[in-house]
């Protein structure tokens, strides 16, 4: 299948995103071999408990519109996002907009993705993708011991010392 081409943006960029097909194996994602090896950082995410107990990674909306072709995943069966990580492992993640909670998300291998890699709340997965004519994604994840930052507990879930978590300035919690 061809890769879908983003014509709602500044340039007319091709990513390796392939409509729901049911009757497609799962193992379909592959790319041609003679891709640039140059990239570009597309954004970067901490993950979050959610994005690991719910089996599904949420992709901040802003980023979803600017890179991977939002109008795609309204559809109600969504899109498959081909992307290959630092050891050549090529990873089909679903990419649907959820309903209920409003969202982008990545979910299928995901959670495969998650245990494989030891992936756990705090650390940062960064997405790419190839410089070149082929616009291939890539997927990356740092340990939050290895990202450049410290990522707080605090700011991932509520702690034990009884301060009020606060969202838009109101208490939605106390411990």
């Amino acid at each position: 299948m061809e890769p879908v081409t983003n014509s709602g943006s500044r340039e007319n960029i091709q990513t390796h995103i392939h409509y729901h097909e049911p009757e497609r194996s799962e193992s379909s994602c592959h790319f041609k071999d003679n891709y640039s090896a140059k990239r570009e950082k597309l954004f970067n995410k901490v993950v979050t408990r959610s994005d690991i107990k719910q089996y599904r990674f949420a992709i901040p909306k802003h980023q979803a519109h600017k890179h991977f072709l939002a109008h795609v995943a309204s559809t109600s069966r969504g899109a498959f996002l081909c992307m290959e990580d630092n050891d050549g492992k090529l990873w089909r993640f679903k990419y649907s907009f959820w309903k209920s909670s409003q969202g982008y998300m990545l979910t299928s291998e995901w959670n495969r993705f998650v245990k494989e890699k030891r992936v756990s709340a705090g650390d940062m997965v960064s997405f790419l993708r190839s410089t070149g004519p082929d616009k291939r994604l890539f997927i990356d994840w740092k340990p939050q011991n290895q990202s450049g930052l410290v990522a707080k507990p605090e700011l991932l879930e509520s702690t034990q010392t009884g301060r009020a978590v606060k969202l838009f300035g109101v208490n939605i919690s106390t411990n």
